[in-house]
């Protein structure tokens, strides 16, 4: 079911640039994977974005991300719970200047929408719906203008109606490819 989101998502960005691409703009698409760190979790995330124009001095590509953590053992303990399972799908816009053409400085808001699973130490099972607000800074370098490697660090801040954390600070190390 994830792998068809994302074949979705790719295509929408597609044809979005299609639409939108002229001879006076330069499109960009990235596919990206972020390990992230943070006190409270480990994750990872995989990320969709569609740049318009990179000819500019700001851009805002659209944003598409899919992100699944797993709660640090202690952070579980603490709150009382044996385990927990957690997926979000990001959708948000991202504002970047292009300091080089390879290079991006950038910030951004998004709204996370996901679900949690916990599991007490009596055995009870919960589930439960999530949404919240995040916030993103970041560097993020591209090797070329046509083609190629991808590599970025980010930071992020978050509130979210979780069980196990309401809200926090992260680390987002980058790496994908540019097309």
């Amino acid at each position: 079911m994830r792998i068809l989101w994302w074949l979705v998502l790719f295509q929408v960005g597609r044809v979005m640039a299609q639409e939108q691409g002229t001879q006076e703009t330069k499109a960009l698409e990235l596919l990206t994977f972020r390990k992230m760190v943070s006190v409270a979790y480990e994750g990872y995330q995989i990320r969709y974005e569609h740049f318009k124009n990179v000819k500019e001095t700001w851009v805002v590509p659209t944003v598409f991300a899919f992100s699944r953590y797993r709660m640090r053992p202690e952070t579980l303990k603490k709150r009382g719970f044996s385990d927990q399972d957690r997926w979000v799908f990001d959708i948000g816009f991202s504002g970047y200047w292009v300091a080089h053409p390879t290079l991006f400085i950038g910030m951004g808001a998004k709204v996370p929408l996901g679900y949690e699973r916990v599991r007490e130490y009596s055995g009870v099972r919960r589930s439960k719906f999530l949404i919240g607000l995040g916030l993103q800074q970041g560097v993020r370098w591209v090797a070329s203008e046509d083609w190629g490697l991808v590599l970025g660090v980010h930071s992020s801040q978050y509130l979210m109606n979780s069980e196990v954390t309401r809200g926090g600070i992260r680390w987002e190390f980058e790496v994908g490819i540019q097309f």
